[in-house]
């Protein structure tokens, strides 16, 4: 069968030429967008979503508009060969998926999928037959609406110079540029050779991120409630401690009356200050907290976070705690 406007020799063709050979990845993938922009309504201007850095990417590039420069392609590395085109303005369209159970149909799909055999070992042949005859046939696609977050572009914002190397920088980074702050992956070397260091290793200890913070509470069972009703989720690790996680962080909580060795000099219950950015809009959240029965203290008030203006809205957790929930300005 076709893929979009190309029989699979022109396709596979094309694939060579873009991607260096014609991967069956980037085949397969071919299908996989053909599929979705066949059920968007004639006419929708659509983006890409892409749930793997694997090939997929290349055919959303190879069969619409949608690339990572225009920014109407995203790339979200969740480990799954998965594409999702949407509306631009409603974040309203399909995802595709592989059909495993389909797949099953195909031995050297299936084996080449899972990697049961070393590539050397693989009937590359046999394999492009069965892509050719599985076409759609091995794929499954739903209706899906992409979060608000990713519709519409962000603006940069002021760019200056780099007072460190001098290049040009978004202010929103910070003071200096995010390559002298160590985050390039390179250095730069000297006429004779040798590698220059970023100004943050040359200044101090270089910080990548916060991976936890350690909360004392007076009642975990009420801190957890809490915590939940504002999209944190409970997890229990090491020898029964428990966590409120969220993104790529978590809270480790500790009970007053029995903290940890070691502990802060002050493990009070009642002393923090803490700020989260949430993707729910602050007039839904505000919404959830009356039912909920949580009474705000303040807001929605204009703040400056980490990188750049966010709106917020404050309110106390059962120990006191001040809990701003924020959303980020574009």
């Amino acid at each position: 069968m076709n893929i979009g406007p190309y029989s699979f020799e022109e396709f596979k063709a094309r694939a060579k030429e873009f991607h260096g050979y014609p991967a069956p990845g980037l085949i397969l993938g071919g299908y996989m967008v053909a599929m979705a922009q066949k059920a968007l309504p004639e006419g929708t201007l659509f983006e890409a979503l892409v749930e793997t850095k694997k090939c997929l990417p290349d055919a959303v590039q190879l069969l619409t508009l949608c690339s990572a420069g225009n920014n109407w392609m995203k790339v979200i590395n969740l480990g799954r060969y998965a594409v999702s085109l949407y509306d631009k303005y409603s974040g309203v369209g399909y995802r595709v998926h592989l059909d495993m159970e389909a797949i099953e149909k195909f031995s050297e799909i299936r084996s080449w999928l899972l990697k049961d055999k070393p590539k050397r070992e693989q009937d590359t042949d046999k394999l492009f037959r069965q892509l050719e005859e599985a076409g759609d046939s091995i794929l499954r696609m739903n209706p899906v609406k992409v979060d608000e977050s990713l519709l519409g572009h962000s603006h940069m914002g002021p760019v200056a110079a780099c007072p460190e190397c001098g290049e040009a920088y978004p202010v929103a980074d910070g003071d200096i540029c995010l390559g002298c702050l160590g985050n390039a992956p390179f250095a730069l070397l000297s006429p004779d050779g040798r590698p220059s260091e970023p100004v943050e290793k040359k200044a101090s200890i270089r910080v990548s991120r916060l991976d936890h913070l350690v909360l004392t509470v007076r009642s975990l069972d009420k801190t957890l409630d809490f915590y939940r009703t504002i999209g944190m989720r409970e997890i229990r690790f090491g020898e029964g401690r428990t966590a409120l996680a969220f993104g790529k962080q978590k809270i480790n909580l500790q009970e007053e009356d029995s903290p940890r060795t070691p502990s802060a000099a002050e493990a009070r219950a009642g002393s923090a200050d803490l700020c989260f950015v949430v993707k729910t809009p602050l007039p839904d959240v505000m919404a959830l907290l009356k039912e909920a029965g949580i009474a705000l203290l303040l807001g929605p008030v204009e703040r400056t976070g980490a990188t750049g203006k966010i709106v917020s809205i404050y309110l106390r957790d059962p120990d006191g705690n001040l809990v701003e929930l924020s959303n980020t300005v574009p």
